[in-house]
């Protein structure tokens, strides 16, 4: 037999095992298709049964987990001994506060009573004089004779005024007189009545005042922690704090090229003759410049200057002689 023959008698015999197997299921009463059918069915349910147990299952372990760690944890675990009184410590140093800390508080408190701030007014030309405000300041208290009390301020704030107004205490004015000023070190001293001065801080007529204290500016270095007071922008006194930036640096003022302590302390328009303060409650510069040669795309932060006390202290005392 050729092997043509056997692959076509070996057809012949699948075909006819198949036709006995179909006989046979139509015998028996069943067909292909509707056992399939049935199992596909099966199959469907229990898929979309498990597509909707799952995130039932997850939920109910989610709220299980949350209860265990939330409820039955520290239920098991709470201390019940301590329940009825508990209470969360709490410290008690307000009471001891300035006795075991160190606060800027007892040096602003020190020294601030003798900053006060300054008005300078000019008049303007016409029939009716009218005087309207040439800038303002601050000054510091630093001499007292039994008639008058003294303060040196910055020659930029006074100069060119016809009047100069001190403001004491809640915002009372008193006359101030222009002793002299040095222009090349931004330095003036004025003075005012000691009577009229006394009346309008509250106090006797022949009571002290409040007198700063300068210190060797030499002494002090880079990082040294200092605070700067006066009156910013014209809204009264305040204080900020900062360090010595540097030494030595030289600014121009009003074209003249004048020696500076450079500190981070906020200095603002109006904190100009104000003191910059070291920890020692010592005055040991006079502010009187921010840092201006920023521009708007790169402002200036955090640059400020003070004159050095050991600059202040010698043209003081030259003013004050008459030199």
């Amino acid at each position: 037999m050729s092997e043509d023959q056997n692959n076509l008698q070996t057809a012949d015999e699948a075909l006819r095992a198949i036709n006995d197997y179909s006989a046979y299921l139509t015998e028996m009463g069943h067909t292909g298709r509707p056992v399939i059918d049935r199992f596909r069915r099966a199959t469907t349910v229990l898929f979309i049964l498990a597509l909707i147990a799952a995130p039932l299952a997850g939920f109910g372990i989610g709220i299980g987990y949350r209860v265990a760690v939330d409820v039955i944890i520290p239920r098991m675990t709470f201390d019940s001994s301590i329940r009825s009184d508990f209470s969360v410590p709490v410290g008690n140093l307000g009471g001891m506060y300035r006795d075991m800390m160190f606060s800027y508080a007892d040096i602003i408190a020190a020294v601030q009573p003798a900053v006060v701030r300054i008005q300078a007014l000019r008049g303007e030309p016409g029939a009716g004089r009218r005087y309207v405000s040439a800038g303002q300041g601050s000054g510091m208290v630093f001499y007292e004779s039994p008639t008058r009390v003294y303060i040196v301020t910055n020659a930029h704030v006074v100069q060119g005024a016809d009047i100069v107004n001190v403001l004491v205490g809640n915002g009372a004015n008193v006359t101030a007189h222009i002793m002299g000023y040095d222009t090349s070190r931004d330095i003036a001293v004025i003075s005012v009545l000691k009577s009229t001065f006394n009346l309008a801080v509250g106090e006797a007529a022949g009571s002290p005042v409040h007198i700063i204290t300068f210190g060797d500016s030499d002494n002090y270095r880079v990082g040294d922690i200092v605070i700067a007071i006066g009156n910013a922008l014209g809204d009264g006194l305040s204080s900020t704090n900062g360090i010595i930036s540097a030494v030595n640096r030289f600014i121009v003022i009003d074209d003249m090229r004048v020696n500076v302590i450079q500190t981070n302390s906020a200095i603002n328009h109006g904190n100009s003759g104000g003191p910059l303060v070291a920890l020692t409650g010592e005055v040991i510069g006079m502010n009187t410049a921010r840092g201006a040669r920023g521009t708007e795309e790169r402002p200036v932060e955090g640059v400020g200057y003070s004159i050095p006390s050991n600059d202040i202290v010698p043209v003081i005392e030259r003013i004050m002689r008459g030199e």
